[in-house]
């Protein structure tokens, strides 16, 4: 599975750049001449650029593991899972017939990019199965707003994934009675 970058290191390591090249550039600054003053840099505005460079690359590295995670869910084959594991609270169940599956794994695998809208998930469940050898593990819930809308996060099986993680959202009326009937005599 797909596993994000922390993107901490990277802001620790701009910053910590910025300000080594910031103390170099007020250094300098001291022995240059009349004539190149006007053009001198001071340090707090090389220090305000490398922070918007660490901004933009955040948001960026962030993208880029959402836009993969998305293509991760949709390169999985339905047809070649055999087992899913289905929870909700306490309530758990495998889910082995294969029109089950492949009806649910669908539904994720149409999940968009969508920009926020001031809701959180409420009534989630979480979904797990092994594809290829890679275990798979998400949380799904629907939205506080929309009924038909289900967010699809990532849940951080090992140390390096960061868990809650939206990866995107599916909109389906069919996914909330679809996880309650085969949620159905779970115990």
């Amino acid at each position: 599975m797909y596993e994000p970058r922390n993107v901490a290191w990277l802001v620790l390591a701009f910053v910590v750049c910025a300000g080594l090249f910031a103390v170099q550039v007020v250094r300098r600054r001291g022995q240059t001449t009349t004539s190149s003053r006007r053009f001198a840099v001071t340090g707090s505005v090389v220090l305000w650029l490398f922070a918007l460079l660490a901004i933009f690359a955040v948001f960026g590295i962030k993208g880029y593991d959402n836009r993969r995670m998305r293509a991760e869910i949709r390169s999985v084959a339905p047809a070649r899972i055999s087992r899913l594991d289905l929870r909700r609270g306490q309530f758990s169940k495998e889910i082995t017939g294969a029109s089950d599956i492949s009806e649910l794994i669908t539904l994720l695998q149409s999940l968009k990019a969508v920009s926020p809208h001031h809701s959180h998930p409420t009534d989630e469940f979480e979904v797990r199965f092994d594809f290829m050898g890679q275990k798979y593990h998400y949380r799904i819930g629907r939205d506080s707003q929309r009924a038909a809308e289900y967010w699809v996060m990532a849940v951080g099986d090992s140390p390096s994934t960061r868990a809650g993680l939206e990866i995107g959202r599916v909109h389906s009326d069919r996914l909330g009675p679809l996880v309650e009937m085969l949620l159905k005599d779970a115990r």
